[in-house]
């Protein structure tokens, strides 16, 4: 088993109530991830030092959240922290009580956060957000006074991946060296402090989480039901 790993983000589905011109993953599909997916790659770890849900919009599957907490909770596997970005047009209560029973699992909370993508893209959710967001402390964007505030991104920050490759082209490239270098020491004692792990609905294992749906095929390390340590040993 391995002792640690720094960041594993799970790709909770690739549905979205929401067609943005300027997505990195691409256009939605009909995709959601499987109880099977998360217990073959969390069941690999004794402690997660962040977890991410990713999509799609992952407000759409609170049930994977769900099934995240009690999958650790049955193989005794501690959590760190973690953070979720949601677009707050559909912030169901089933939603809401599973990231706040996400936060009261977790065992350092000072990073824990969930963040609403306020920007030039998402105009129209941010009423939405305000209205069942704002009662989570842990909720990001706030001031000083406690409230909510909003930002407007700029096109040339965005990564030049899926729709936004298509239809702005002019974002900064994704590179994967930075998400790819093993560190064969670290590796021995079993972490994994400084790579991220991505698992999509795909039942598979990538190295670094920036890359469109298309683009993720070609970054596959393993299946969620292969040794992770294993197969990164073997790249070193």
């Amino acid at each position: 088993m391995v002792k640690l790993v720094g960041n594993l983000i799970i790709e909770v589905t690739r549905r979205c109530n929401m067609i943005c011109g300027h997505c990195i993953r691409g256009k939605a599909q009909n995709k959601k991830m499987t109880r099977e997916y998360m217990i073959s790659t969390i069941t690999q770890f004794d402690y997660i030092s962040n977890i991410t849900f990713s999509g799609g919009e992952p407000s759409l599957n609170p049930a994977a959240i769900e099934d995240f907490i009690h999958i650790c909770q049955m193989n005794d596997v501690s959590v760190g922290n973690f953070f979720i970005a949601t677009n707050g047009k559909r912030c169901t209560q089933r939603f809401i009580d599973a990231v706040n029973h996400l936060y009261n699992f977790c065992d350092d909370n000072e990073v824990s956060k969930i963040s609403i993508s306020n920007d030039e893209f998402h105009e129209d959710a941010t009423e939405i957000a305000l209205n069942r967001l704002f009662n989570l402390e842990f909720a990001s964007n706030r001031n000083e006074d406690g409230k909510l505030e909003f930002w407007y991104g700029e096109k040339t920050n965005m990564i030049n991946q899926g729709l936004f490759s298509e239809n702005y082209g002019y974002g900064r490239e994704n590179t994967p060296e930075s998400f790819e270098y093993v560190d064969k020491e670290e590796l021995k004692d079993g972490n994994i402090n400084e790579l991220t792990l991505y698992l999509n609905c795909d039942g598979k294992i990538i190295l670094g989480c920036d890359w469109s749906y298309k683009n993720q095929k070609k970054h596959v390390l393993c299946n969620s039901d292969e040794s992770i340590i294993n197969k990164l040993l073997e790249r070193c």
